[in-house]
């Protein structure tokens, strides 16, 4: 930061901490505090026009980063822009630090993509997110508890290198999950009853569903399998009128676990589209050379525009477009959401508190590191930010963004580095991100509907490419044996399992052994403890080979 930006003399000084349980709520609920000292200044106007400029980029950035999110994790691409932008408000009205960007990130990718991929054809779509909605609003209260109860210093009880394995873990499954999209690929193509339910809300004419119960129950392995099944069904009217929809429902998800994944690749190869892989490579290339220029260039945004004119220019049928699988993005944002629990059976019982764990999880020490290292990263001579307070619009974030269609979100590391590095210097850019996001989607519905399924993948490939910073990674090497033992344990565990099951085994390996195996390294010694070496880590970090947007 600029030292003529920086609080100077006519700037108060932070103010204490507050004391007692109503002082702390006050304080909590206040949404204009001492993050906002920058505009006490007499060049206040700067600080807003810095402020401005940043929020405009990181909404242009985030767009496609979103839908990608919302449509890896199960959910439609509207789903990941209004939620983005709804959480950056909050955060920055109600978070506890000046830079931080909020917005769906790739750790909650896998932990939602479980639950809607099993709970979709079960229960419905709107029942399966209605069930994720709850979640939420239930790790929201926790995370509100914490923050009263002061417990942001929990967070950094985390060893990092068990963050920096679970980093990795996701990155890879990020990677493995949109094969099938860079590929081309299809896992397969069934109908069942509630498929069947589904598309006599879209209107399919009743004499083609009855044909179409013929076919219930069966899996075909390839689209053109399926496709000349329906021929033999269907009259060439009906197949015509009711193609896109039938394709949307039947086409079976890529499955969550690691070998079922393994198996679906393999068992379909034959299916590789050579166009889909063009498009996915022109995506990723164009986004990592563009930032790599400036940070200044929305690069995703641009990669996405590329990828609509070279698959026109392609005149592929067999390329899915956003359209074709999700239908229209609509413009109609906010819609209520409200929970729901699809049944009182023990599973699904137990699968409410795995998300809520998962989700108090990650929200808490994804959000921490990251407002620790912005502000490091921007070398932050004012207020701190606050943990007790960033627990509690966290909370406030995973209440009220899945009831507005949305679904979990936190401080994403990379944007926030990006945010800083465009000159943010209040939470004002943050609202700024909001405000202009939803009016950029607004007007850009329609074209984003016509990009290609396949430049999103190569943008979640960009994405988890990025998650792994080589920094982190040799700070981890460098301390010890055990160390490095929990992060590849941490990463495997969480590639062949899952999120939650990957970390708590990396917390118990290090609760059983971390008193008989960690010892200090000589680099820990030197440089005063464990935690002044992982801050000093991440804000290394957010400078990495080029600017990312994760």
């Amino acid at each position: 930061m600029n030292d003529a930006y920086r609080p100077q003399g006519n700037v108060a000084p932070p103010l204490a901490a507050p004391t007692s349980f109503w002082a702390h709520l006050r304080y909590f609920c206040n949404p204009i505090d001492a993050r906002y000292e920058e505009l006490r200044r007499d060049s206040w106007y700067l600080v807003v026009l810095r402020d401005f400029s940043a929020g405009l980029i990181v909404a242009m950035m985030a767009i496609p980063l979103a839908m990608g999110f919302a449509m890896a994790s199960g959910l439609k691409p509207v789903q990941g822009i209004v939620g983005g932008a709804v959480a950056g408000l909050i955060g920055a009205l109600f978070g506890g630090s000046k830079y931080q960007v909020y917005g769906p990130t790739a750790a909650f990718i896998p932990v939602i993509a479980g639950l809607m991929l099993v709970y979709t054809p079960l229960y419905g779509f709107e029942a399966a997110h209605g069930t994720l909605v709850l979640a939420a609003m239930v790790a929201g209260v926790i995370l509100l508890i914490m923050g009263l109860a002061r417990l942001g210093r929990l967070a950094r009880l985390v060893p990092h290198s068990i963050v920096v394995g679970f980093t990795i873990g996701i990155a890879v499954t990020i990677a493995l999950s949109q094969v099938g999209e860079v590929l081309g690929l299809h896992a397969g193509f069934k109908l069942t009853e509630h498929e069947l339910v589904e598309l006599e809300k879209k209107s399919v004419a009743p004499a083609a569903l009855k044909k179409l119960h013929n076919l219930t129950g069966r899996e075909f392995a390839t689209r053109t399998l399926f496709l000349k099944e329906l021929g033999t069904v269907l009259a060439p009217d009906e197949l015509k009128t009711s193609r896109a929809a039938i394709l949307k429902e039947a086409e079976l998800r890529m499955p969550p676990h690691f070998f079922e994944k393994l198996r679906i690749i393999a068992a379909h190869r034959r299916e590789f589209k050579g166009d889909a892989l063009l498009l996915a490579l022109v995506t990723f290339l164009i986004t990592h050379h563009l930032l790599k220029i400036s940070i200044y260039i929305p690069a995703p945004l641009i990669a996405i525009g590329c990828g609509i004119g070279l698959s026109h220019a392609l005149h592929d049928p067999e390329l899915t477009t956003i359209g074709g699988k999700y239908g229209v993005i609509p413009t109609e944002f906010f819609v209520l959401t409200p929970p729901q629990l699809p049944s009182w059976e023990w599973t699904v019982l137990r699968d409410v508190g795995y998300l809520v764990a998962a989700i108090v999880f990650v929200s808490g020490v994804e959000s921490l590191l990251c407002s620790r290292m912005a502000d490091r990263l921007a070398d932050n001579r004012g207020t701190p930010f606050d943990p007790n307070k960033e627990f509690w619009g966290q909370g406030l974030v995973q209440v009220v963004v899945p009831l507005l269609n949305g679904f979990p979100h936190t401080g994403a590391l990379a944007r926030t580095a990006t945010n800083i590095k465009l000159g943010a210097m209040t939470p004002l850019a943050g609202i700024f991100k909001c405000v202009l996001k939803l009016l950029l989607a607004f007007f850009l519905a329609g074209l984003l509907a016509l990009v290609p399924m396949a430049c999103i993948g190569g943008i979640l490939m960009w994405v988890a490419f990025n998650m792994v910073k080589p920094a982190e990674v040799k700070q981890v090497l460098a301390h010890n044996w055990f160390h490095i033992g929990l992060m590849v344990l941490t990463a495997i565990a969480v590639i062949i399992t899952d999120f939650l099951t990957g970390v708590l085994t990396g917390m118990i390996a290090y609760a059983l052994l971390f008193k008989f195996l960690d010892t200090p390294s000589q680099q820990q010694s030197n440089s005063g403890g464990p935690d002044d070496t992982v801050v000093e880590d991440e804000a290394a970090a957010a400078e990495p080979r080029q600017p990312v947007v994760a």
